[in-house]
């Protein structure tokens, strides 16, 4: 947790009587505190970056480059069929009960290039309203003969009220297909996307004669909402999808430079495919950037930028079995070390992924499941073992400061630096007074040690700590112009403790911190008129 404190100079004025012809002068000493910051790792635990193991971290990284459900690709579209129904001659009276319309049709949805056979409903709706220009209510029913569920098909009846005036009777009905099976292969069962009907509508049984006339058209509207499938059979069509995937750490960015060296490290991406169709899969670059110096580096693996095919799953529903791809890369086969080691605050993976990139040669077999998916993650594991040479932990904290030299001012100042530090890492502490625009003002040549945790006395967190405390004495020039210090940077400098301290390994304990405590002193000379 930060503390950060603003510091006010108190200027004192005071009416005197008439008589008096100088200044009361005097000094007074002042402390107060200026910042407290404790520097850890804890709060990249179980983000996904680093986890314990055996009491010391571990860099954990898992990021998804990838994820593709064939389920939000493979949607038969919000679609009206419209269908008028009137008899072919002018005038004819008609019985009570008698069938008019009695339509057997397949309709087909426009898919693109996918071809689908048979599906499971996730979700949707199907809303139909039928309009009747007749004097007598007339009956309908309407049959979706390879839609059903349970193994009882679709059927659905209504009555539509005769016309009033001028104004047809009007009927709706909504269908929740939610949970039913969707066979598109149409009334020959040799067709795709094709949902086959039966239609039917007779006059009131319980009405009077009715004339029809060729001008009467019987219209249904009928509406397919929002269809989803957890299910589906065909051909899924040819998809490519290219991205690029950018993973910017910024704690990283703004507070480490410097170099490292790390243990031998394992990189995997792992493809994970139970999706019933040809996948192809490259991962065409992965770079790492530096924006500081700036560097970029790119990994070099026989692997990468060679597009590799994905083999289909096995079994089906609860039997279902994922198909895994890993390409692993380590220290003999690619540039992983220097790729890490680069300390790049951004890190980018382009990656292109194709769907039947042979077009359609399963013969309409491509199958998902509900939970069919294909996904490709980036893996990092290791110890954090790490080897510093000039690796260097900063932090800025906010001031305010005034200073008049006519009134009470001060006249001198320290900084009581205060330190414990439970990383097994020595090195030197520097601070640097920056402007308003962060801009460099001035910064303490002093070299402040700062002791590794190595022999220090054990916390209660169970790890060893060591203390270093210092003043530093701040120049006349820079009291003179304070007012213009708006922030404070604290830069720790860390090594491993060793002649060639960026080959010594050092893991690093779970608790491990850095804390510090700064608090001003100053000289207060104080002016009353």
């Amino acid at each position: 947790m930060f503390y950060k404190l603003n510091i006010y100079f108190i200027i004192l004025t005071f009416l005197l009587n008439s008589c008096r012809k100088e200044a009361t002068i005097w000094n007074s000493n002042w402390t107060a505190p200026l910042i407290s910051d404790t520097l850890s790792l804890k709060n990249w635990v179980n983000d996904s970056t680093l986890s314990v193991v055996n009491g010391n971290y571990q860099l954990a990284l898992k990021r998804n480059l990838f994820r593709f459900k064939p389920s939000e690709l493979l949607k038969i579209p919000d679609t009206n069929i419209l269908k008028s129904y009137a008899i072919s001659i002018s005038n004819i009276t008609v019985a009570p009960g008698t069938s008019f319309v009695n339509d057997n049709k397949d309709h087909f949805f426009n898919m693109k290039d996918a071809l689908m056979k048979n599906a499971r409903i996730k979700s949707g709706l199907i809303f139909v309203e039928v309009t009747n220009p007749l004097s007598t209510a007339i009956d309908i029913n309407i049959e979706l003969t390879k839609v059903q569920i349970n193994g009882v098909k679709l059927n659905k009846s209504t009555r539509v009220p005769a016309k009033s005036g001028n104004n047809p009777g009007v009927s709706t009905i909504t269908v929740d297909l939610s949970g039913y099976w969707i066979d598109l292969s149409g009334s020959d069962g040799y067709q795709s996307n094709a949902l086959s009907s039966k239609i039917t509508a007779l006059t009131d049984p319980n009405g009077t004669s009715v004339t029809l006339s060729s001008l009467d058209s019987t219209r249904f509207n009928l509406q397919f909402k929002d269809l989803q499938f957890d299910y589906a059979r065909g051909y899924f069509g040819k998809h490519i999808f290219s991205d690029t995937f950018i993973f910017i750490s910024k704690w990283l960015k703004d507070n480490i430079k410097g170099t490292i060296n790390l243990p031998e490290i394992t990189t995997q991406f792992v493809i994970k495919n139970n999706i019933k169709d040809l996948s192809k899969v490259n991962i065409a670059k992965v770079s790492n950037t530096n924006n500081d110096l700036p560097y970029t580096t790119y990994l070099s693996n026989s692997q990468l930028g060679t597009p590799f095919y994905i083999e289909l799953p096995t079994g089906s529903w609860s039997t279902l079995q994922t198909t895994e791809k890993i390409v692993e890369l380590n220290p003999l086969n690619s540039n992983i070390e220097n790729f890490i080691e680069n300390l790049g605050d951004q890190t980018e993976i382009h990656y292109d992924l194709e769907i039947n990139p042979n077009g359609n040669i399963t013969g309409n077999w491509d199958e998902f499941f509900p939970q069919s998916e294909l996904s490709v993650d980036w893996l990092l594991n290791m110890p954090l073992a790490v080897g510093l040479n000039e690796f260097i932990i900063t932090d800025t904290f906010a001031l305010n400061l005034t200073q008049n030299e006519d009134n009470t001012h001060v006249e001198s100042a320290q900084l009581i630096i205060e330190t414990e530090n439970a990383f097994p890492l020595e090195g030197d502490l520097n601070i640097l007074f920056l402007d308003e625009n962060k801009q460099e003002l001035y910064q303490d040549k002093t070299k402040h040690t700062i002791l590794s945790s190595k022999n220090g006395h054990f916390t209660t967190l169970g790890i060893p700590s060591n203390f270093s405390n210092f003043t530093y004495s701040i120049p006349k020039e820079i009291v003179e112009e304070i007012e213009k210090i708006k922030y404070i940077t604290i830069e720790l400098n860390l090594n491993s403790q060793s002649s060639t301290p960026s080959q010594t390994l050092v893991e690093i304990p779970e608790n491990a911190f850095f804390a510090v405590r700064i608090k001003s002193k100053i000289n207060l000379q104080n002016v009353l008129d």
